[in-house]
């Protein structure tokens, strides 16, 4: 798995506010293409609360950053994630499926979802060097 979270605006906009994107990659076994998708990410202090429910069962708070991941188009939702900061790392807590494509482009198409299994529902990050995801940032594109 790769995974980047950028502040960045959308190409070719004027005067509009830094937003937060993740971009996540995944190869599953068997695949000779990586599975991506993007979203945009923000705090709020009831982030993981819908009907006074946990949105993502296994992130414990209500106020987070909650990742909205993009669905068939811009405006349709592709799942949520959660991020929790914990010393110099990152805690991504993952228990809904995810829409992924293999296109090149990651908002085009109806893409399928991901499910991500018990396995895969928290994962921990490091920071790596701000360079290390530059192709990353290329092959998916905040449209």
């Amino acid at each position: 798995m790769r995974f980047a979270l950028r502040r960045e605006t959308y190409p070719d906009s004027v005067d509009t506010p830094l937003l937060t994107f993740a971009r996540l990659e995944i190869m599953r076994r068997n695949d000779t293409r990586p599975w991506r998708a993007i979203g945009q990410c923000a705090f709020d202090q009831q982030a993981n609360r819908a009907d006074g429910r946990a949105i993502v069962s296994n992130y414990a708070h209500a106020d987070g950053i909650a990742c909205h991941m993009t669905g068939e188009n811009l405006d349709a939702e592709g799942g949520i994630f959660m991020i929790e900061p914990v010393d110099n790392k990152l805690k991504i807590y993952i228990d809904d499926d995810i829409t992924m494509r293999t296109e090149a482009r990651v908002t085009e198409g109806p893409g399928e979802y991901v499910a991500f299994g018990p396995a895969d529902s928290i994962f921990i990050l490091d920071r790596a060097a701000d360079d290390a995801c530059a192709d990353l940032h290329k092959s998916i594109a905040a449209e």
